[in-house]
């Protein structure tokens, strides 16, 4: 789970690839389709993992964000083929609207819902829709930096038609450590962190046991962004390509690897999930699971991995039992 992974390049979210699976009938007799709203749920829990671990760790983030809770979609990020499927099963139109929202969120407090139609943030309107035939995700891109660049000043006005009635509603936001959450459509059990985004896939997602083990999964990849980690290897120009085993680029990284472990673990525990999770996944997540990225001398070994996991629970567990404060000691990187 490298910082800036080469995986990160070439998937979109996963509302931009979904249709690769989508059942050749569905485009003759549009409908809502199953494996949409399955992957919408999916979304619906990442989200709301994602963010309850940037909420409880605000306090140990330099670095934050306005968070409303909300994650948008729009037609236009998917192929003119599969546009009539996606309005079909999620109501999209001309306007974006929310895929999620996320319980208890400054956007569920506003009274929004998913499927709700966006109209305007702060009495600017969203972009125009683009009307290739291409897939494109930029519109959303620009959606999101305006709705962040809105709340970044405080509450604002935001105006949305649910059940085809217009409504206004003031969104107050939160912050949070900063770090964006995104789920990617793919069988590979794969995430990674490139400063703003942590991504994994749906694969990961199913792979896991249990809601510790993905907030685990989703807290490493929030490490590597809180920490700078993608930052840190640019500015020294580390290299991530073959490489980097051999110009001892490759235990730079590890370095990073490490640290974002040993910071998903507070992160985990701070937000209230079951940190005993962490040794039994990484007993199956690494090596003889047949996941190429740990053999590359990037990631620590299976069994350190496991060995520091129980180390930095025991620390945590001290802690606790001291009623002592839960902070990470992490050292100038």
């Amino acid at each position: 789970m490298a910082p800036g992974a080469t995986w990160l390049n070439v998937f979109k979210p996963f509302v931009f690839l979904a249709a690769l699976c989508l059942p050749v009938g569905a485009l003759a007799a549009p409908a809502p389709d199953a494996s949409l709203l399955a992957l919408q749920d999916m979304d619906q829990r990442v989200a709301t993992i994602g963010y309850r671990l940037a909420r409880s760790n605000l306090d140990i983030c330099e670095r934050t964000m306005p968070l409303s809770g909300m994650l948008v979609h729009a037609l236009d990020q998917y192929s003119a083929k599969t546009r009539p499927i996606v309005a079909a099963t999620f109501g999209l139109g001309a306007e974006p609207a929310l895929l999620v929202v996320v319980p208890g969120s400054p956007a569920a407090r506003a009274g929004l819902k998913p499927g709700d139609l966006l109209l305007s943030v702060a009495g600017k309107t969203f972009p125009a829709g683009a009307t290739g035939k291409k897939a494109s995700y930029s519109r959303v891109q620009q959606i999101e930096e305006l709705l962040l660049a809105s709340l970044a000043a405080g509450p604002v006005p935001i105006e949305y038609q649910s059940g085809g009635t217009r409504h206004s509603a003031i969104i107050a936001p939160e912050s949070g450590c900063l770090s964006r959450v995104q789920l990617m459509p793919s069988a590979k059990l794969n995430a990674g962190a490139d400063g703003t985004y942590a991504q994994l896939t749906s694969g990961i997602v199913d792979y896991v046991k249990s809601d510790d083990e993905l907030a685990l999964v989703i807290a490493h990849e929030m490490a590597h962004n809180i920490r700078a980690h993608r930052s840190w290897l640019d500015q020294r120009k580390i290299s991530r390509g073959l490489l980097k085993s051999l110009d001892g680029s490759a235990g730079k990284i590890r370095k990073t690897e490490v640290e974002a472990d040993y910071l998903a673990l507070y992160l985990v525990a701070r937000a209230g999930f079951d940190i005993s999770a962490a040794p039994g996944f990484w007993q199956r997540y690494g090596p003889g699971s047949l996941l190429e990225i740990f053999s590359d001398g990037t990631h620590p070994g299976r069994a350190s991995r496991v060995a520091a996991a129980e180390r930095t629970i025991a620390e945590i567990r001290l802690k606790q039992r001291q009623s002592l404060p839960l902070t990470p000691q992490l050292s100038a990187f």
